[in-house]
């Protein structure tokens, strides 16, 4: 009975892990679905979400388990929508929120607000082509400032890493070897370019799960060489 609270909240806890995944997931659709709508009508709007809902790169390693990671999805889809639609106050909002959700991704929009803002052609493109050099600058810098605010108290409360596992360390650490649960292109020993890059651009091609329409497989399938 003394412990029936203390599952009763990690049940809470879990449940709104599962509900923050699913709720990032949907964003992330949504906005993909959106930017082909923009860039191509409905067809392409239609594609992208059915490409994107079937491919197991996305939904298996960026949102299951319901880590931070999950965050990056969504925060880089807003970021292309917020260049694309000539929005820079989303693009500040986006790198500040994102700050707190995924550090890594406040960077790459961070970087991507500051070409915008600074350097031409891309400064004398858009709404910001009307700005004054000193708003443009003053919009990079409290972004940054906001941004390193929010990410503070993360810092304050981080612990530095140990040293790096080697493959003399396998021994002392089996998981990392090929007896491991890690994938191949996550085992000791680390490839600075091995066969892993493809992984990420052929990913999204793979499929997971049954097919939307199965009549239309089934139809395709017909058709298919033996």
């Amino acid at each position: 009975m003394l412990f029936l609270p203390f599952l009763s909240s990690i049940q809470t806890i879990r449940h709104f892990q599962l509900g923050m995944m699913y709720l990032a997931y949907a964003v992330f659709i949504g906005i993909l679905g959106r930017l082909g709508w923009l860039l191509g009508g409905a067809a392409l709007s239609f594609a992208v979400m059915a490409l994107t809902i079937t491919a197991w790169i996305f939904i298996g390693l960026g949102f299951l388990g319901a880590t931070p990671r999950m965050y990056a999805y969504p925060v880089i889809a807003l970021i292309l929508y917020a260049l694309i639609r000539d929005r820079p106050h989303l693009l500040v909002v986006t790198v500040i929120v994102s700050g707190m959700l995924y550090p890594i991704v406040a960077t790459i929009g961070g970087l991507c607000l500051a070409t915008w803002m600074l350097l031409k052609p891309l400064s004398a493109r858009g709404s910001v082509s009307h700005w004054r050099w000193s708003r443009r600058l003053a919009t990079v810098a409290v972004t940054g400032f906001l941004t390193l605010a929010g990410l503070l108290p993360m810092w304050l409360d981080s612990q530095p890493y140990g040293r790096r596992v080697n493959a003399t360390d396998i021994v002392l650490y089996p998981e990392a070897g090929p007896e491991g649960n890690y994938r191949a292109y996550d085992q000791l020993p680390y490839k600075l370019f091995g066969n892993e890059w493809a992984i990420y651009f052929v990913g999204p091609m793979y499929s997971h799960g049954d097919p939307i329409a199965s009549w239309a497989s089934s139809s395709l399938s017909s058709f298919a060489p033996a």
